[in-house]
């Protein structure tokens, strides 16, 4: 999990943590027994001073690890490639704005998660796309009026 956030070059299970004290990053492991009912589920919360996001992830067999919620929205998507990760207000026709907008831009979408709490509520939108975005497209969705927020995840 830390190899993402430290860079793979020389990270290893042996020196992650280590590596990331260093680096100013606090690590703190708990291991909960039972819960979840299905799998492991391993869940990290990144923290700043202004923002903190929670992400948990779990395996399905040997070879298909899963985000299966960021906040407290319950998705499903595989980590891998490319997605943003929206906030908007759960209104009708932001998707078809968000898949325009991308399209115009010749942002082919592999995979489109909607999430909400509650109807009419705050959402949270995965989207899996074929390429990154530059930053021109990432401001014109943040510009949208339904948008809140936008973030851009890179797998490598």
């Amino acid at each position: 999990m830390l190899e993402g956030a430290l860079g793979a070059k020389g990270v290893n299970i042996v020196n992650a943590i280590h590596l990331a004290r260093q680096r100013g990053i606090q690590v703190n492991r708990t291991r909960v027994e039972g819960g979840q009912g299905a799998g492991d589920l391993l869940e990290v919360r990144v923290a700043t001073s202004s923002k903190a996001v929670t992400v948990a992830g779990t395996m399905l067999g040997e070879d298909h690890p899963r985000v299966v919620r960021i906040d407290d929205f319950r998705i499903n998507v595989e980590p891998r490639g490319v997605f943003l990760v929206l906030r908007n207000r759960d209104v009708p026709g932001v998707i078809g704005r968000v898949g325009t907008l991308l399209g115009n831009a010749g942002i082919n979408i592999a995979e489109y998660h909607q999430a909400r709490l509650s109807a009419g509520g705050e959402a949270l939108a995965a989207v899996c796309v074929d390429a990154p975005l530059p930053p021109p497209v990432i401001a014109s969705l943040g510009a949208m009026a339904e948008v809140r927020s936008v973030a851009q995840v890179a797998f490598g």
